[in-house]
């Protein structure tokens, strides 16, 4: 069932369905995404923490489609992470709110790292097949973030880790 609700949400995208923007704390917000996974982290013995070096910064942005996107990325990180942590972080960065989800996980090769936002790839390999999913949650997210003006990007080494960002356009409000 989640993954037909994962494809009639790509298919509102594609149609290009907007939903209006509102007034978003993201330090608040990164709050909430934690608590919805802390159990989920906590059961694998993983760390959870949140960082708001935002000043209590607030950005005009649709609340519900960033919510989705930070879900999905902690929901990945706790999948792919055996031992360590998982970091939230806010800031201000250089163009606009920055918003980064970072792991100790299994990293990504730099010639996948790409591929992994294209709908129903995964990166073959054991602990990805251990895992499983069809490759729909970073295709969504980047769908959308591209729907709110936002980047997605991803940084990531095998065996160290992966963050992956997202940066929010700059409303000037």
């Amino acid at each position: 069932l989640a993954q037909v609700e994962r494809i009639l949400e790509l298919a509102r995208i594609d149609a290009g369905m907007r939903a209006e923007a509102e007034p978003v704390h993201l330090g608040e917000l990164l709050t909430v995404v934690a608590e919805a996974h802390r159990a989920a982290a906590s059961a694998k013995g993983l760390s959870l923490t949140v960082e708001d070096a935002s000043a209590g910064a607030v950005t005009h942005t649709h609340r519900g489609n960033v919510e989705r996107i930070l879900n999905d990325l902690v929901d990945n990180a706790v999948r792919f992470t055996e031992t360590g942590g998982i970091t939230l972080r806010v800031e201000r960065g250089p163009e606009g709110p920055e918003v980064a989800v970072s792991d100790t996980g299994i990293g990504i090769a730099a010639v996948d790292q790409a591929l992994v936002f294209d709908l129903f790839t995964q990166v073959d390999g054991s602990y990805t097949r251990k895992v499983g999913g069809v490759g729909l949650g970073l295709a969504l997210c980047r769908r959308l973030a591209d729907s709110l003006g936002a980047r997605l990007e991803m940084d990531s080494e095998v065996g160290r880790g992966t963050t992956v960002r997202l940066r929010l356009p700059d409303d000037n409000r």
